[in-house]
């Protein structure tokens, strides 16, 4: 998928494109940027409800739902969920030289599949997932996911 039709494109035309590369012109460029990215994990399967990508301090910097999904939290509560997200994220990393680095979490709740994914980037740190209880999550994060946030370098190619 190419970059949306906007301030990015005429950004990422004079760059010789914006595919496989984090795209950080100015903060504008870059939140259209990660936009297009939630847009494109939610056109990778039908079953993803929504995407979000939070910095290093829990705060959502790009998200999108599913059209037509209503959501369950509101946005403050999305918002607290993505604190605590990358707080628990970071108190994993206590247990990676014997464990290796986590790829994803997962909580599957009555009402809905929540993963979060860590990011090797600088300024993000996960980017945060629901899925249709339906789902075959680990499938469509191991196999369409990842791939896309490698291809856009939020990930190392060794995952």
């Amino acid at each position: 998928m190419s970059c949306p039709a906007t301030v990015l494109d005429n950004y990422c035309r004079t760059q010789g494109g914006c595919e496989g590369k984090m795209v950080v012109a100015d903060d504008n460029d870059a939140a259209l940027h990660l936009k297009n990215i939630c847009r494109q994990i939610l056109l990778a399967d039908s079953s993803i409800r929504f995407a979000g990508i939070a910095n290093k301090m829990g705060k959502m910097v790009a998200s999108e739902f599913r059209e037509g999904v209503k959501p369950l939290l509101t946005d403050e509560e999305v918002e607290g969920s993505a604190v605590k997200s990358v707080l628990r994220m970071k108190t994993r990393e206590d247990y990676e030289s014997r464990l290796g680095r986590a790829v994803y979490t997962f909580t599957l709740y009555e009402k809905v599949k929540r993963a979060s994914i860590p990011l090797m980037h600088g300024d993000y740190a996960l980017l945060l997932m629901s899925f249709d209880n339906y789902a075959r999550h680990e499938e469509i994060i191991l196999g369409k996911v990842l791939p896309l946030l490698k291809k856009h370098r939020l990930i190392s190619s060794s995952e």
